[in-house]
């Protein structure tokens, strides 16, 4: 799985961690500056009193020279880079499946998070037998479940997209040949009505003798709610590709992925790790 983080501020004490899975985020005071982030993937027992890298529990990144953080461990020549408001961030986390075999403590070891600035992977790279390698930011990272986390400083602010599309999108390949996917592909497309009625009676398992004006009414009712559910994820998944073509004409990026309309509904894709972006807003008190 992989997740989005931001960079932090230069007080720890005032920084508190925000972890969340529908993501929002600090706010940066662009006219002064004040307002710093950090931006990153954190367990549950991440302290939420914290920013996010201050314990073993999360990794994070900083706004300040883009710096790694992990259990409050400072790295600036990791081949990050500072990033502020009108960048776009990208974050991708991968974590391997011990359940699908294999030397456990191999395994662990393809554990890592990577970073993006504006569509460019950061960190340092290497060609082995004509192959890119590297780029990491953390390796050998904690197994467990981790959630995109946020942490804020004196008003700075982010806003977080965890696809299915992205500003820039990610690569269709990483390196050691991982496949990216969105963190949105956790959350399932809801089930057409007629779909949603049919296996919510069976799960209801009606006695042989219910009348059958009961069992309709209890179908209708199941379709309503249903109805409403996919309406209101059509609405969402239509506003969120035009905020994503909106922001891509903006950078003169190419818009031809991006369904013309919100009957596109589906998200498709195969691979081990998820995406998401964060943008830094340029917000003016």
């Amino acid at each position: 799985a992989a997740a989005a983080a931001a960079a932090a501020t230069t007080s720890s004490k005032a920084k508190r961690a925000r972890k969340s899975t529908v993501g929002t985020g600090p706010n940066y005071d662009a006219s002064e500056l004040t307002g710093h982030v950090r931006i990153g993937w954190s367990m549950r027992t991440g302290d939420l009193q914290a920013p996010v890298g201050y314990d073993r529990w999360s990794y994070g990144f900083r706004d300040i020279l883009g710096s790694r953080l992990h259990r409050s461990r400072r790295e600036d020549r990791w081949g990050g880079e500072p990033f502020g408001p009108g960048d776009v961030m990208g974050l991708c986390i991968t974590m391997v499946n011990d359940d699908e075999g294999g030397d456990a403590s191999a395994s662990t070891s393809d554990n890592h998070i990577r970073l993006f600035k504006n569509g460019h992977a950061l960190g340092h790279f290497e060609i082995v037998r004509g192959a890119t390698m590297g780029g990491e930011a953390f390796t050998d990272v904690t197994p467990g479940t981790y959630y995109p986390a946020v942490s804020s400083y004196m008003g700075g602010s982010v806003r977080v997209n965890f696809g299915p599309h992205f500003v820039y999108p990610p690569p269709k390949t990483l390196p050691g040949g991982w496949k990216p996917l969105p963190v949105s592909e956790l959350c399932a497309p809801p089930v057409e009505p007629t779909d949603a009625a049919a296996a919510a009676v069976r799960e209801r398992n009606f006695p042989k003798k219910t009348d059958d004006s009961i069992v309709k009414a209890f179908e209708e009712a199941v379709k309503l709610e249903a109805k409403i559910r996919s309406k209101c994820f059509k609405s969402h998944f239509s506003k969120h590709v035009e905020e994503i073509r909106k922001e891509r004409e903006l950078r003169s990026l190419n818009t031809a992925d991006l369904p013309e309309s919100s009957s596109s509904a589906s998200i498709d894709g195969e691979g081990d790790a998820t995406l998401s972006n964060v943008v830094m807003q340029d917000v003016r008190a």
